[in-house]
């Protein structure tokens, strides 16, 4: 793992302030806030999991999820009739639903991704010795928006791909893709609720503003609410990003998992620990100052791994970058929990608008 540190000077109270500094939104009621979810923040368990819960609201509660393992191409299963696609057209018989979520950067044309999930699920269903049986309808679930391009888009592809491999299917295939599991969340708005984690910040300020039912509370109760809050949320690891597979229940903690990188930068002529030198470094008042000098000098000795403003690390997937961001996260939490004041002397960070 490679780490190189990126400290900037800016002469601007302004640049400065919009770089450095957290803008909080005012708080304002639910009903008129815009919903906005992040599913890139899942993983393909928790989405499987959230995709079942729409299809029980959706379908019915006879919907069925499975555990990790193989599942014969359901990841969600549902047997009779439903008010699906609309009260008019009711669909019935055996249901399969699959879940085929897309990690960040796991490739770069998603809607080739897409397509060839697809056509692996048909191939296996072709296969001679499968126990695999066609369902009466099919819907596929994803994280990403299939494209709407007439005839050659992922969308009409894919109906095109099933209609080629099980004619009775050609009206009876459906993808829901990102837009359209965020439509359903709206409609839903219990299943955003249980499934937090993924809220954007907006959307977590106004559960604050619905729990704490005080549009004038003091900025330090929410702050104090959303670091306790996230430092329970991002207790254990994340596996899946680095391939893991197994069930989220057997997940470690952060804690017991993380262990401090070496790094070494020529710049500086230095080798260490990242979460050290880290530490170090955000311990420091990185505050702009207008009349700060400008030379090639200080911005070497500010560059400097104890002191840069600002980290920049690069690894290969499994490496541990994503386990040492959440890991300084939850240090910088921790020490807000346990300092009495830390709350209130940190508010000069926070910016209204």
């Amino acid at each position: 793992m490679s780490v190189n540190q990126l400290g900037t000077s800016r002469r601007n109270s302004d640049n400065c302030a919009r770089n450095y500094s957290f803008i909080m939104p005012r708080l304002i009621p639910s009903t008129t806030m815009p919903d906005s979810y992040d599913l890139t923040q899942l993983d393909p368990n928790s989405f499987e999991h959230l995709v079942n819960l729409l299809a029980i609201r959706v379908l019915g509660s006879g919907s069925t999820g499975f555990g990790p393992g193989s599942d014969g191409g359901r990841d969600g299963y549902f047997e009779g009739e439903a008010l699906y696609p609309s009260e008019v057209e009711r669909w019935s018989g055996c249901w399969y639903i699959q879940a085929k979520f897309h990690k960040p950067h796991l490739s770069k044309n998603p809607q080739k991704w897409l397509l060839e999930q697809i056509k692996k699920e048909i191939d296996e269903f072709g296969q001679p010795e499968t126990k695999r049986r066609w369902p009466d309808n099919w819907i596929i679930t994803t994280n990403i928006d299939p494209s709407g391009t007439p005839e050659t888009g992922a969308f009409d592809q894919a109906k095109e791909l099933v209609e080629k491999a099980h004619p009775t299917l050609k009206n009876h295939f459906h993808i829901w893709g990102g837009r359209k599991i965020l439509d359903l969340l709206a409609l839903h708005p219990e299943i955003s609720e249980y499934y937090a984690h993924f809220l954007t910040p907006g959307k977590v300020l106004t559960e604050v503003y619905n729990q704490i039912k005080d549009a004038q509370a003091e900025v330090k109760t929410i702050l104090r609410f959303l670091i306790s809050s996230q430092f329970d949320e991002q207790h254990y690891s994340k596996l899946e990003q680095a391939g893991s597979t197994g069930s989220t229940t057997e997940r470690p903690g952060i804690h017991d998992l993380f262990i401090d990188l070496p790094f070494r930068t020529n710049e500086h002529n230095l080798q260490g620990l990242v979460m050290e030198s880290l530490v170090r470094a955000a311990a420091k008042c990185h505050r702009c100052d207008e009349e700060e000098t400008n030379t090639e000098d200080w911005k070497l000795w500010h560059q400097h791994p104890s002191r840069a403003k600002v980290w920049f690390i690069k690894g290969g997937p499994g490496q541990g970058k994503s386990t040492i961001g959440q890991y300084f996260c939850q240090i910088q939490r921790a020490a807000l929990i346990l300092q009495k004041e830390a709350l209130q002397d940190s508010l000069c960070w926070f910016r209204w608008t």
